[in-house]
């Protein structure tokens, strides 16, 4: 393996470690009150199934789990996300943000210009 595989190796090793050590919203959703303990318990059992996906180098497969239960939409075949449904929540981002802003649509719209397209 050359040095720059081993570096590029290291990296995604380290930025797996970040996603796995900071992916444990059912903790905080709990103890800010956005869940109780069985819809907490419901959530963990989802993080320990994306977590059990990266470890297995899954990525794909750990970002459809907690697509599913975080951002529904288009994500989840049109459907809204478990959080969003227990919640009430539009926001997954910012929990105290409950309207997305209009402005985060700006990026879709900007994306479909045929001018932006060509490039």
């Amino acid at each position: 393996m050359t040095q720059v595989r081993k570096q590029a190796f290291a990296q995604q090793i380290y930025a797996c470690v970040s996603i796995v050590t900071q992916i444990d919203y059912a903790s905080l959703l709990y103890q800010v009150s956005l869940l109780n303990i069985r819809e907490a318990s419901y959530l963990t059992r989802y993080q320990q199934l994306a977590v059990q996906a990266i470890h297995n180098s899954d990525f794909t497969g750990a970002a459809k789990v907690m697509n599913k239960v975080l951002l529904g939409g288009r994500f989840n075949d049109g459907y809204q996300s478990w959080f969003r449904n227990v919640t009430g929540q539009k926001q997954h981002y910012n929990y105290v943000q409950t309207v997305m802003p209009k402005e985060w649509d700006y990026y879709d719209i900007y994306l479909n210009l045929t001018d932006v397209k060509k490039v």
